[in-house]
């Protein structure tokens, strides 16, 4: 059996039940780091109510992942610990990008928990990012070395 997933939206589905979910995602697509860090804002919903049975929210984050030239990192993350018998709760955080990152597709990732262990573990977008001072930093080091 197929489960369709609606736009912007990330379930966890195993056979029939549906689990965690994120949706109504929205975060900012692009930056421009080549004059200096930068921001990236994403926010979201999470819920573990569905048909089926409902289990409250224990932990949820977003992060957001680059590579640095030499391996990928997590450049920041942002904890949200919902209180008792939340099943619902909207998130939102804001990263700051360093001018040290090269030109790239940076991931946003969410990550839920619940009460009964299960999680969630997607990843829900990506930052286009500029850095035309990369290259030049790059070069001007090298030369000295």
């Amino acid at each position: 059996m197929l489960w369709a997933i609606p736009l912007f939206s990330i379930i966890k589905t195993i056979g029939i039940f549906h689990f965690e979910q994120i949706l109504n995602v929205s975060y900012t697509q692009s930056i421009d780091i080549t004059n200096g860090p930068q921001t990236v804002t994403i926010s979201g919903d999470f819920t573990d109510v569905n048909e089926y049975r409902t289990s409250e929210l224990e932990r949820v984050y977003f992060v957001l992942r680059g590579n640095t030239g030499s391996g990928n990192i997590d450049i920041d993350q942002c904890d949200l610990f919902p209180s008792s018998g939340v099943t619902s709760i909207s998130h939102s955080c804001t990263f700051t990008v360093p001018d040290t990152f090269p030109s790239q597709t940076m991931e946003l990732r969410a990550y839920a928990k619940d009460a009964a262990s299960n999680e969630l573990n997607a990843n829900v977008g990506g930052v286009a990012v500029t850095n035309n001072g990369w290259e030049l930093f790059r070069f001007s080091y090298s030369k000295y070395q």
